[in-house]
């Protein structure tokens, strides 16, 4: 870590160095205020900060040559801000926790480190000024990174529209399970909205033993009931649960139960 910081010092201008510090700790407070789910009004702003300057500007100040135009160096900014935190976006919608505020919040300020690291690495203004590197060049390398950027956002907005709208069909098609108590004989109800029909298995446990179980074919749009046939609660014995299981799911595909009260399951 010294020699990371003492490499910093001598390939940066104190002002640079300065500059981009205070871009990191801005990075990072906007950061910990989305953790701590700070108000709307500090939230927002701090947000679209995050979005559409703070990453892409440190990463700017390590590839792009400062010799460029500074209106020019805004868009390059912009647009590699977006275009990371779109990539971002897509491969953390692609884990199967998705896209969360905690995770998001914290890619960004991976985000904001590495550039941070990259651009104190890279030699200061008066160094690279150098007749080897032709405007040309530099003309070329820019348009290509902006076709890159451009081309990462519309992928990523078309990844995100798909994964979204793989995730609504899904909460769209499911199974309900219901139970209403009738001490030994409860009535156990599955509804069917999956499109299509399924197999499914019902089990009844009470503790670790199973005191029912029977296989339960459901075709689309139907409802199933299932009348249970279990002893009654003995002392000790708390909770009757009822499964669904289904193949593909290790864990149960819906659970409902039912308390021992007074000698009966209620």
């Amino acid at each position: 870590m010294e020699q990371l910081t003492r490499s910093l010092v001598n390939r940066r201008t104190r002002a640079e160095l300065f500059r981009l510090i205070a871009a990191v700790l801005v990075g990072l407070g906007v950061v910990v205020a989305l953790l701590a789910r700070a108000p709307g009004v500090v939230v927002l702003p701090g947000g679209l900060l995050l979005i559409l300057w703070l990453p892409g500007w440190i990463w700017t100040q390590a590839v792009v040559p400062a010799a460029d135009a500074p209106l020019a160096r805004v868009g390059y900014a912009v647009s590699t801000s977006v275009g990371l935190t779109m990539v971002l976006g897509v491969l953390l919608d692609a884990l199967p926790a998705g896209l969360t505020r905690a995770d998001w919040a914290g890619g960004e300020a991976v985000l904001l480190f590495a550039g941070f690291v990259a651009a104190g690495l890279r030699r200061p203004a008066a160094d690279r000024a150098s007749p080897s590197v032709r405007p040309a060049i530099r003309s070329v390398v820019a348009n290509a990174a902006a076709l890159t950027v451009v081309a990462a956002l519309i992928a990523g907005a078309v990844l995100i529209s798909i994964s979204s709208q793989r995730r609504l069909n899904a909460s769209q098609h499911f199974t309900a399970l219901t139970i209403a108590p009738d001490n030994r004989h409860p009535l156990v109800t599955i509804d069917n909205h999956e499109g299509t029909g399924v197999a499914y298995r019902l089990t009844a446990t009470i503790g670790h033993t199973v005191v029912f179980s029977v296989p339960v074919d459901v075709r689309s749009g139907q409802t199933v009931p299932v009348r249970l046939s279990v002893p009654s609660p003995r002392r000790g014995e708390g909770l009757l649960v009822v499964d669904l299981d289904r193949a593909g799911h290790r864990a149960p595909y819906r659970r409902v139960w039912l308390h021992a009260r007074l000698g009966e399951w209620r």
